[in-house]
């Protein structure tokens, strides 16, 4: 048998004389794959010398034949001999070796791309090897998730050849906020490519490139005390205007943002938190931004504090963000004193006369809008 290129056969032809007429030298042979050696003589048979060959006579003759890629795909080499005296010719006989065939497909994928935080087109690049003793034809890859765009520059490989193929994959949003591609929650966009041929079995490799997923929530928080009616000093029962900016600052889609803002939903306040599409907000994909507005009505301890301190937080799921708003509100401190007296006329005689008395009353307001005041007194 053979498996190789260049493994040698060696052939050996037993050529007879069957007639009855003696045969003179020199005895050739014909063989359609190799060149024959054949004997000059009969090696000093006694009869007739040794130069002929005599009836019922054999010699044997010899070749060597080196194996070639062709037979090594065809299996198997026949080859056929003639053998020729004089002006006579022997029957034609042939011999079939059979060699080993080993076919072996393999392919191994790659990408340049190590992993993935963002949509992007992923390229591929598959090795195709011929790792068997046989010529492959009828190459042909698929990949389970490529972009149906998987290109060879070939279908035929020799043995150790090589050959390089390529494909690409559009990773989408929809993947990275799914954390996988195709199985969900898998945290890798994973494929896999079949390779396959005419005489090999098949082969496969799978690639799996991480996901990486980074949420996050940004929050902007502003408000402006609205001074109505316009008199410069801030009063209980005016209002603040705020807006809150909620911003997805990471990389994937969220849903359900929640705004809150304990101070202006709570008591006494109970306002709202209002935003486009409705308050949580629906669905925010990255870099989406979203401005909700909220009031909040001014009580007798923000006058006193001269500023109003809240907190907003925006919540999706186990991501969040807050930002903190201080807004002054201008105040005036004021004392108020009014002082009446009356005369007693304790005669009576219409008269003041020394002795009697004038009753004074102090009537003290705290006439400003910002703090109580203490330790008021009275000379």
């Amino acid at each position: 048998g053979f498996s190789s290129p260049g493994d040698p056969i060696v052939y050996s032809y037993l050529v007879t004389n069957s007639g009855n007429v003696p045969l003179a030298f020199p005895v050739g042979v014909a063989d359609n794959k190799a060149t024959v050696s054949c004997p000059a003589d009969d090696g000093g048979a006694p009869n007739n010398g040794d130069d002929i060959l005599d009836p019922n006579e054999s010699i044997t003759c010899s070749a060597t034949y080196l194996v070639s890629q062709a037979d090594i795909d065809a299996g198997f080499v026949t080859n056929l001999a003639v053998a020729g005296a004089e002006d006579v010719l022997s029957n034609q006989d042939s011999v079939t070796v059979t060699g080993t065939q080993n076919p072996l497909l393999s392919v191994v994928k790659s990408s340049t791309t190590t992993s993935l935080s963002a949509p992007a087109t992923v390229y591929y690049g598959y090795l195709v090897s011929n790792d068997g003793n046989v010529t492959l034809t009828g190459i042909s890859l698929s990949d389970n998730n490529d972009e149906d765009d998987l290109s060879c520059p070939s279908t035929t490989l020799s043995p150790a050849g090589t050959m390089t193929c390529s494909a690409s994959h559009v990773f989408t949003q929809a993947e990275l906020d799914t954390n996988g591609s195709p199985v969900v929650d898998s945290g890798l966009l994973s494929n896999t490519v079949t390779a396959s041929s005419d005489q090999a079995a098949t082969d496969q490799d799978t690639l799996d490139i991480p996901i990486v997923q980074a949420p996050a929530l940004g929050v902007l928080k502003s408000g402006v005390w609205n001074d109505e009616p316009v008199i410069g000093v801030a009063e209980t029962g005016e209002t603040v205007s705020y807006t809150i900016t909620v911003t997805n600052t990471g990389n994937t889609t969220l849903t359900l943002v929640d705004v809150t803002d304990p101070l202006i939903t709570g008591a006494p306040n109970s306002g709202t938190i209002s935003c486009p599409g409705g308050n949580p907000i629906p669905s925010m994909a990255p870099l989406d931004q979203v401005v909700c507005t909220a009031t909040y009505t001014l009580v007798d301890g923000d006058i006193a504090a001269g500023q109003v301190d809240n907190t907003a937080t925006a919540t999706s799921g186990d991501t969040s963000a807050t930002d903190d708003e201080t807004v002054l509100l201008p105040t005036e401190p004021g004392l108020n004193l009014v002082k009446t007296g009356t005369f007693n006329d304790d005669t009576p005689d219409g008269f003041a006369e020394v002795g009697e008395t004038i009753s004074y009353v102090f009537t003290v307001t705290n006439q400003g809008n910002s703090v109580t005041l203490t330790n008021v007194s009275v000379t």
